[in-house]
């Protein structure tokens, strides 16, 4: 069976699929990377990515973007975008 690794992608400012980075959530010390990130102001932008390479998670990850570009699954985007934000700026402020 093939070991893929989940990957966490982040934005900040507009969301277009262009302005990204993400971290890989096995790696060490995957959550102070995380906060690090949050802390500047860029924020969770969709659902974990499982991948068997960060190249591949980056080519799911843009591939959906292409996706809401072509009118597919847009509305979608949009909420979970939304929820995610919402998810994890509540954890931050427990």
């Amino acid at each position: 069976m093939v070991q893929l690794n989940k990957y966490q992608f982040f934005v900040s400012g507009e969301v277009d699929g262009t302005n990204f980075t993400f971290l890989d959530m096995q790696a060490k010390g995957f959550q102070v990377n995380k906060d690090a990130l949050l802390s500047q102001g860029l924020f969770v932008d969709g659902e974990i990515i499982l991948a068997k390479s960060s190249e591949e998670a980056v080519a799911k990850y843009k591939q959906g973007y292409a996706k809401v570009v072509r009118g597919g699954n847009s509305g979608m985007h949009q909420f979970y975008t939304f929820f995610s934000m919402l998810g994890e700026r509540l954890r931050k402020n427990k």
